[in-house]
């Protein structure tokens, strides 16, 4: 029996395309029902399945073997009734049978037509889509069969009649869509004017977790996207064009005052010492100020930067 098995590490994820849970073979005898286990449109690694398998055999079939496996990398079920059990019988027209691959294979021989109805529960293990290089955790999409189907001849000739194959990502994986999603709808959110300033900011450092995502490099990936919404919530409302000329306006007042200050200062020796609390009051707020225009504007900072070492000179 022989499994394929793609490891697809260029997993491209930004756009959230739907995928489908599972491909099935058009010359079938077998059809599925996945009745547990599935998220969404996913199946999911590190998650126990309860997959409903229907095999209608033909009328003309005569002999031979039907041959129904697991993929040979799936682990048992914790919920099975019996431990370790995994394929369940519900309807079968041959009660002929036998199990092979640790009980992940079952075997009828010379199989009745009729229809065939087994539940087959099965973990898909987390060593499916992750892999450790270098101490460094690699998140892999795996696309495969999950379930195979086969008739055997009796002259040995091989039918497929009927795979489950699905993609199977990790559950990192979602996560990173579900935040990506999130710190979009967020950054959606804020005034045009504000995404206009920061814009960026923004769309850099999600090229940069998108291009890790698709590396396989989830962990680091998630972490680009926290420090972008830190980033985001820590960021100042842009100034609006009324602020703006507030701050040039209540700067030149500043100066005059200041320009004033310092004549009356020199000219009224005799209250030195008041001036120079007065002064390295007017110094300190000077500051505070610096700090939020240069958020804004670096040249106008720089200008009152310029006037508080000038009052520093003074006092």
């Amino acid at each position: 029996m022989k499994f394929s098995a793609i490891m697809i590490t260029s997993i491209i994820v930004i756009a959230l395309i739907p995928i489908s849970s599972y491909i099935q073979s058009q010359n079938e005898w077998a059809t599925y029902n996945v009745v547990s286990g599935k998220q969404g449109n996913y199946f999911v690694s590190n998650s126990n399945y309860n997959v409903s398998v229907n095999v209608n055999v033909p009328s003309y079939v005569s002999g031979g073997y039907l041959i129904i496996s697991i993929n040979p990398l799936a682990t048992s079920n914790p919920s099975s009734p019996s431990k370790g059990q995994f394929w369940f019988i519900r309807q079968s027209p041959s009660q002929s049978y036998s199990l092979t691959n640790e009980g992940k294979t079952i075997i009828f021989r010379s199989p009745q037509p009729g229809v065939y109805n087994l539940t087959a529960l099965f973990s898909l293990p987390i060593n499916l889509t992750e892999t450790v290089s270098n101490g460094i955790t690699i998140y892999m999409n795996f696309s495969g069969n999950i379930i195979t189907a086969q008739y055997i001849k009796p002259n040995n000739q091989s039918l497929d009649v009927g795979d489950l194959t699905a993609l199977v990502v990790d559950q990192k994986l979602l996560t990173y869509q579900s935040t990506l999603s999130s710190l979009s709808n967020s950054w959606l959110k804020e005034d045009s004017t504000f995404r206009q300033n920061y814009g960026a900011v923004y769309s850099n450092l999600v090229s940069q977790a998108n291009s890790l995502a698709s590396k396989g490099l989830y962990d680091q990936a998630l972490d680009t996207l926290s420090a972008l919404s830190n980033i985001i919530s820590s960021l100042p409302a842009p100034p609006s064009y009324t602020l703006q000329y507030s701050l040039i306006i209540a700067l030149g007042v500043i100066i005059i005052a200041m320009g004033g200050l310092v004549i009356f200062l020199l000219r009224r020796t005799a209250q030195a010492s008041q001036m120079r609390e007065v002064l390295s009051k007017v110094s300190q707020e000077l500051s505070g100020l610096e700090v939020i225009v240069s958020k804004y504007d670096k040249s106008v900072a720089e200008k009152l930067n310029q006037i508080k070492r000038r009052i520093s000179e003074v006092i």
